[in-house]
């Protein structure tokens, strides 16, 4: 018997507000723990706050918000429980808005939001570039210096993918990927994903959250699996008010679901899933779905319940320093930094003034 408990949470984050968005995060991974979850979700971008507008563009931002995940890595927030946060994230010159998967003080892996919610109150296309590769292969991305330092782990993989563990599949879909035109899930679902987490920045509209239990309900309907939905809380400091509601589905079932206007900073929704059933109500089994093809998979050593024996594959060798938007002094600095480190007896490069 596969039994796994999960997490997901509404949380009242505050735009820049980072010691205040922190200490949210971290009371739902206290709270996740004491459950004994295997896995928490958080919502979108809640490490910075969905409603950071043109904060967004200044790169103190994603700073910020890579010395928080820092703080949660060094720490012991993520041992023995697979965490999913949400954060901008630099790649070369592109800015996107990303899932960031976490587990036993290593980041597994970066995936970035493919489709991006613009009309009406969002307007993501501003700040984020959708992600759009096509090639069957993970990017590799380079940590930040202070990140890599902190953590002895140079290089994660970056794209669209998922998590192979021993006894399931565990994959994010973003948002807005829910209800687009082309939504992601089933793809992942015929590559045999059982586990989706979905962080989400949805902020209230009459009638909203009908439309979102039907298209969470729908995506495990036919193909099966266990989606977790997670939801902003409150006003963030823009135009609109998040209403929550985050919830669990097994089988197109309902079998958790959070309060809709909440007064609580930190509303955590739990459940208890038997992954052998989900297999079994939908009449195929996990290799006969994934005879559909195969998606980018990164494999970990050990089963989602026995995180214990995870391994992490990292490259601690790569010295690829030029990643960096070449326009920005602060780059120039960081460039100048680490190749210092490399060299220490060398003479190090002028810093850019411009």
């Amino acid at each position: 018997m596969r039994v796994v408990k999960v997490a997901t949470c509404s949380l009242n984050q505050w735009a820049m507000d980072f010691d205040c968005n922190m200490k949210n995060i971290k009371e739902s991974i206290c709270r996740a723990k004491a459950a004994g979850a295997a896995i928490r979700l958080g919502p979108e971008l809640e490490i910075t706050a969905y409603g950071c507008e043109d904060h967004f563009l200044e790169p103190d931002t994603i700073t910020h918000a890579w010395e928080c995940l820092k703080e949660l890595l060094v720490g012991d927030w993520t041992d023995g429980i697979l965490c999913s946060f949400g954060m901008p994230v630099m790649r070369g010159a592109e800015r996107y808005n990303c899932q960031v998967l976490c587990l036993n003080r290593k980041i597994v892996m970066i995936r970035p939001k493919m489709w991006l919610a613009n009309g009406g109150s969002c307007g993501e296309l501003r700040w984020f570039t959708a992600w759009k590769q096509k090639e069957p292969l993970l990017d590799e991305f380079l940590l930040p210096t202070h990140v890599s330092e902190a953590l002895s782990q140079t290089t994660v993989p970056f794209g669209y993918g998922y998590i192979q563990f021993l006894d399931t599949a565990v994959a994010a879909e973003v948002c807005m990927e829910l209800f687009c035109a082309v939504p992601i899930h089933p793809e992942l679902a015929l590559n045999g994903v059982e586990v989706f987490m979905n962080a989400s920045g949805s902020n209230h509209q009459v009638r909203k959250m009908d439309r979102r239990l039907r298209a969470i309900t729908g995506a495990t309907h036919a193909r099966g699996g266990v989606y977790m939905y997670s939801n902003l809380l409150g006003c963030d400091g823009g135009r609109v008010y998040y209403d929550g509601c985050s919830c669990i589905v097994v089988n197109g079932d309902v079998v958790a679901h959070g309060l809709q206007f909440s007064l609580k900073d930190v509303h955590l929704v739990v459940a208890q899933i038997d992954l052998d059933k989900e297999e079994s109500d939908i009449g195929m089994t996990d290799e006969e779905l994934s005879v559909c093809g195969k998606l980018r998979r990164i494999f970990r050593q050990g089963p989602l319940s026995m995180f214990k024996s995870y391994s992490p594959e990292d490259n601690r060798y790569d010295q690829r320093q030029f990643l960096y938007n070449a326009r920005w002094p602060y780059q120039f600095r960081k460039i100048d930094e680490l190749v210092q480190q490399l060299n220490a007896d060398g003479e190090a490069l002028p810093t850019s003034t411009e």
